[in-house]
């Protein structure tokens, strides 16, 4: 099944997002450093910690451009063969599937410490939250497509195994106007199709 434009570039504008306020945060800092120099009489530091603060402004301005570049191109094939409103709920339905399938620490810290088998089950966890973090929920006028990446380690997949009757009724759930068949692996990828009924 080949990958749309939408799902390959979803988390490339979430990692730009998070690039743009990180600088801009960082430029931030710089200009409330710039002050610093200036009451100490340190000439070339306020000059430096300038030019880093406008730097990193300029840095994050590309990055804020650059997704906004990508999510106009998504934008204008939605509105050619699509809507926006499924655009904004594919984005929607993404981050609630990441946060619905998020496996959360539910054990003691002390016992880890001692326990060999509970550091195995942190990797485990951390196998699986890294591969939901790639899930995809494309929505369409006629279908809903969820992708999700199979963890690495054999646990981890027996864990997304065994939750894809709650995946299912989820997404069912999030979109009671599609019908979604049973999951289909295709290389390393879970899909759910969901058809409109």
């Amino acid at each position: 099944m080949k990958t749309t434009y939408y799902e390959r570039m979803f988390n490339p504008c979430l990692y730009l997002i998070a690039q743009s306020i990180f600088l801009f945060l960082l430029g931030n800092i710089c200009s409330l450093l710039t002050e610093l120099p200036a009451s100490l009489n340190l000439l070339e530091m306020e000059l430096f910690l300038n030019e880093l603060a406008d730097t990193t402004f300029k840095a994050s301005l590309i990055c804020l451009c650059l997704t906004f570049l990508l999510i106009g191109i998504e934008g204008f094939q939605r509105l050619k063969n699509d809507t926006l409103a499924n655009l904004y709920q594919s984005i929607k339905q993404t981050l609630m599937i990441r946060k619905f399938l998020k496996q959360r620490r539910t054990d003691n810290p002390a016992v880890i410490a001692m326990d060999t088998p509970a550091i195995l089950k942190n990797y485990v966890r951390s196998d699986f939250n890294s591969a939901v973090r790639q899930a995809i929920v494309n929505i369409q006028t006629n279908h809903i497509t969820a992708t999700l990446r199979i963890p690495d380690f054999q646990q981890s997949q027996a864990i997304l195994r065994g939750m894809e009757a709650h995946i299912r009724e989820e997404l069912s759930s999030i979109n009671p106007d599609y019908y979604f068949s049973g999951a289909t692996r295709k290389g390393n990828l879970l899909i759910f199709v969901g058809n409109k009924r």
